[in-house]
């Protein structure tokens, strides 16, 4: 009888246990106070070629609830709108059913536009107007960085690549004519055919071209790049090394050297019974090696300037070979375009000190290292003293680097008592680089001071020294500087390096050149390592 009263009861604990569930009475009370709603992750990178991604979307403390949240693209995203597609619906719902921890996936396209080198990218999605719970305070953004993966091409590169293929290169401007540039790498070099930029560069930039590749004679261009395709990169920057050849290299190799730097040394000009060199005309070079074509371009700086018997040329190789195939390897052609790029190689050169004796306005050839650069006033020595050289145009400054030993063939002369040549020069070459400079000269401050002009231009080692400045230095200021034997000048540039410096403890040592200024003889810090 027992046994059989215990059903009933039985019947009546699960109805209770039912009716319990239909009321949620099951639920403890807290669960759902705590619920949020978060991307899974903070950050993601994709390459530039991704077509689509998507990140998920994570409920923790869900409550038994309907849960909602729209997914937004941030405004401070980097990425042009257009080229991120988000679906049409951008509302991520959770039923009631979904337990902590479940997520939602969120899927997009990304675009890839035609432009070219636009750089990393950030897409940033934001978790907005949540309902039935809020958004974690850091996992509410979710940024995904799309990485860049364009290269440009080498001039090699752009050399290999068909007629009328899309090249975008980079590279250092080395000479500029009516019609366009040279524009030079570590691999070669190339012209850019497009009278409309010639204007926007000069030498010595960086910049990034994107035109069409074409020949012209033999000779390989990028055409079409208009203002639209010139991205300029930086400036000033030191010109590539010079390739010393001969003229038989160039005859039986020329396209090895073409639109790129060269040397080439002592042969003689045919000139045709001209006494100056005409623009638009070709004059026949040769020496025991071999014999080319020296090529005066109309508008070159050379138009007028005397012809010299036997000559040395530093300048770019081009090429005319008669309306020929680009494979037609002839017709390779120096191409004379600035005063420097052909040098009198019969005029002897004399030494530093000779010049800097020799009156004011005497035409001088003098040669040296070059060790130290002011703005435009570089300063180079040889075994017998120092001297600058100057020239308003800056070529001298942005065709050279320290450790280049220098040419230069000009008028000797002053600037506010410092000895130069220039501003009138005939004409500069870089013969040799990455030579070790001059030792400095030891000296105090008394020997400096007492017999200026034997040190002026020079490197100088001064030591124990101290400064009357504190802090940092000012550019454009002059303070003095003493050691046991005395006092003089001791100039901080604005474009030296130690401008805005920490003044250096003391005492310490000066290794730079020595300049004047209206008869007040200074030490010069100008680059990094000339206080120690």
């Amino acid at each position: 009888m027992l046994r059989f009263l215990s059903i009933p009861f039985a019947l009546l604990l699960f109805a209770a246990v039912l009716a319990g569930c239909d009321s949620n009475s099951g639920i403890p009370s807290d669960v759902g106070d705590d619920s949020t709603i978060a991307f899974a992750k903070e950050s993601d990178t994709a390459p530039e070629d991704t077509s689509t991604y998507s990140v998920d979307v994570v409920v923790n403390d869900p409550g038994y609830k309907e849960l909602t949240v729209d997914v937004v693209l941030s405004q401070a995203s980097t990425i042009d709108p257009s080229e991120i597609e988000l679906p049409e619906n951008t509302t991520l719902s959770f039923p009631k059913s979904t337990t902590g921890g479940e997520s939602k996936t969120f899927t997009f396209e990304v675009v890839d536009d035609d432009t070219f080198l636009e750089g990393d990218e950030t897409i940033i999605l934001e978790l907005q107007n949540a309902t039935g719970a809020s958004t974690d305070e850091v996992l509410s953004t979710f940024t995904l960085t799309v990485t860049e993966d364009d290269v440009t091409l080498t001039t090699m590169e752009a050399k290999a690549l068909p007629e009328g293929e899309r090249a975008i290169v980079d590279g250092i401007v080395t000479r500029v004519e009516s019609d366009g540039f040279y524009l030079q790498d570590d691999t070669g070099a190339l012209f850019v055919f497009d009278s409309s930029i010639s204007s926007e560069v000069t030498q010595g930039d960086e910049v990034r071209v994107d035109g069409s590749t074409t020949y012209f004679s033999g000779l390989f261009q990028i055409e079409s790049v208009g203002t639209d395709g010139l991205t300029a990169l930086s400036s000033g920057n030191s010109l590539p090394d010079v390739q010393v050849v001969t003229l038989g290299e160039l005859e039986s190799n020329g396209e090895e050297y073409e639109s790129e730097l060269i040397r080439v040394e002592g042969f003689d000009i045919d000139d045709g019974g001209d006494a100056t060199f005409a623009g638009g005309s070709n004059y026949p070079v040769s020496n025991t090696s071999g014999s080319l074509t020296l090529r005066i371009p109309g508008g070159s700086e050379l138009e007028g300037d005397p012809i010299p018997a036997t000559a040395n040329f530093q300048g770019v190789l081009g090429q005319f070979n008669n309306f020929g195939e680009p494979d037609d390897n002839t017709g390779y052609q120096l191409l004379g375009l600035l005063d420097s790029d052909v040098q009198d190689a019969s005029a002897p050169a004399i030494t530093i000190a000779e010049a800097r004796a020799a009156s004011d306005g005497t035409n001088v050839i003098v040669e040296g290292i070059i060790t130290r650069y002011d703005g435009e006033n570089v300063f180079f020595q040889d075994d017998t003293a120092g001297i600058v050289a100057f020239e308003f145009d800056g070529n001298i400054a942005s065709g050279t680097a320290i450790g280049d030993e220098l040419r230069v063939e000009g008028e000797v002369g002053e600037f506010n008592g410092l000895r130069q040549v220039g501003p009138t020069i005939t004409s500069f070459e870089v013969l040799s680089s990455n030579n070790t400079l001059p030792t400095p000269v030891d000296a105090t401050i008394n020997e400096i001071t007492s017999d200026g002009e034997a040190y002026e231009g020079e490197l100088v080692r001064v030591t124990g020294l101290s400064v009357d400045a504190t802090g940092t230095f000012s550019g454009g200021t002059t303070y003095t500087a003493t050691d046991a034997s005395g006092s003089m000048a001791f100039r901080i540039q604005g474009d030296s390096f130690y401008a805005g410096e920490s003044v250096p403890g003391q005492p310490f040592t000066f290794q730079g050149v020595v300049g004047e200024y209206q008869g007040a003889y200074q030490l010069l810090p100008l680059r990094d390592g000339d206080l120690q």
